[in-house]
């Protein structure tokens, strides 16, 4: 930089690049200044997007391997932004963590997630829901009621909502994540360790958290036909998930072979495409009852 405030100010561009790809490290490059500029502008039109609900949530299916019906379905969040079009989560989730507006968007998209759960069931598809959250979610004291006053507002059943944690998220601050989570699982939702296999938690971690749920990183099931490693870890992660009394959730499931695959291992549920895109709800309710006349039309048959 020709002066301070610009060597600082290139010094920060390096940085959220550093975050943003999970480096120690970042040396600046005039190419970074395009992300710092589209980060300002997504930082600075956060709040905004919250209070003018231009974020909007899609819904993927979570199918039951035996007979494939749908179980229920992972909330997924998108931001519409009115000049910059439709804002990957990858682009948004970051920096609100950065910047501390997690906590509002995690609120945003349990209360519209919880809304939409008891509506499915009100009309006749006993469906769960499940919401990912991020560190800064599980390390917050006050997340617990704020779960229950949201399920409380909205009549949904503890059960029927499922919140989504990851092993690295777990390993950021062990003894705090365990309070959080044990006060959740005291209200009666379920909690799933999301991507397992791809991070550090010790099996000692896992022993200690209520969870109810493993879900198979997607990396172990892509290649799962044709590679006999990946499909003995899968195997293996199954096992280790029932003798823990836990469901176990396959993601990434993009066609037949695999499903089969994951039926013969044992694995109670899949998410992916093979079943459906994440969608709208209006059109996710759509899906699911197609989905779930298959097996009835295949009996008729």
């Amino acid at each position: 930089g020709e002066d301070v405030h610009d060597t600082l100010r290139r010094a920060d561009v390096a940085m959220y690049s550093a975050k943003e790809h999970h480096s120690s490290y970042k040396l600046y490059e005039t190419a970074l200044d395009r992300y710092s500029l589209r980060r300002f502008t997504v930082l600075n039109d956060f709040r905004k997007a919250l209070e003018t609900e231009q974020f909007v949530i899609h819904y993927q299916p979570v199918v039951a391997i035996k007979g494939e019906q749908v179980r229920g379905a992972e909330a997924l969040v998108r931001w519409e932004h009115p000049e910059l079009g439709m804002v990957p989560p990858n682009d948004f989730i970051p920096i609100a963590e950065q910047s501390g507006l997690i906590g509002p968007l995690t609120h945003y998209v349990l209360e519209r997630a919880v809304a939409e759960c008891k509506r499915w069931r009100r009309e006749g598809r006993p469906l769960s829901v499940s919401v990912n959250l991020s560190v800064r979610d599980l390390l917050d004291l006050d997340l617990p009621g704020e779960v229950a006053s949201i399920l409380t507002a909205h009549h949904l059943a503890p059960e029927a909502l499922n919140l989504e944690i990851t092993e690295s998220m777990i390993m950021s601050d062990p003894d705090r994540a365990l309070d959080t989570v044990t006060r959740l699982r005291d209200l009666g939702v379920g909690i799933s360790v999301d991507d397992f296999g791809t991070g550090y938690s010790s099996l000692a971690n896992l022993k200690r958290l209520p969870i109810t749920e493993l879900k198979i990183d997607r990396s172990f099931i892509s290649s799962l036909p044709h590679d006999e490693s990946d499909e003995i870890i899968v195997g293996s992660t199954i096992n280790l998930g029932h003798d823990l009394q836990l469901n176990v959730v396959a993601e990434g499931v993009e066609d037949e072979i695999t499903l089969k695959r994951l039926e013969k291992l044992g694995c109670d549920l899949a998410q992916g495409y093979y079943f459906g895109r994440p969608l709208p709800s209006q059109e996710f309710v759509v899906m699911v009852d197609r989905l779930s006349a298959q097996p009835a039309r295949a009996e008729a048959s």
